[in-house]
């Protein structure tokens, strides 16, 4: 017998076809630029479909990527380096990614923001500025 939660229960879509497929693509080409160069790369680590969470709410982001850091990340303290989301095809999204993602993530901290257009074959990055 499953024990009972109290409270609401938050339920996350599977993620569509139109952000996995491009992301399951992304994830070997970064992986094969840090193994190209171990000793020099930037590149710590790259995770698909990972939460992060801001002051107002909690997003999962097609892509998180730790950079920089010259150590092994901590997933639990360090923030991502950059957030990559795929474009949905729905207006009311592309405006949640274009503004409300892209303001909640620069307030957080993260450096970058890549938001990819596979239809219009534009990626537009947003950088945080200090």
């Amino acid at each position: 017998m499953l024990p009972q939660q109290s409270g609401p229960r938050v339920v996350n879509p599977i993620p569509l076809e139109s952000e996995v497929g491009p992301n399951e693509y992304l994830g070997p080409l970064l992986l094969s630029y840090w193994e190209r160069d171990v000793q020099d790369s930037a590149l710590n680590a790259t995770l698909p479909e990972r939460h992060i969470r801001t002051k107002n709410s909690r997003w999962r982001a097609d892509r998180l990527i730790r950079a920089g850091l010259s150590r092994v990340p901590d997933w639990k303290k360090d923030l991502p380096s950059i957030a990559v989301e795929f474009l949905s095809q729905a207006r009311r999204e592309r405006l949640r990614e274009y503004e409300v993602k892209q303001r909640e993530y620069m307030e957080l901290g993260i450096r970058k923001y890549r938001i990819i257009d596979r239809c219009r074959r534009i990626m537009t990055i947003h950088r945080n500025q200090a």
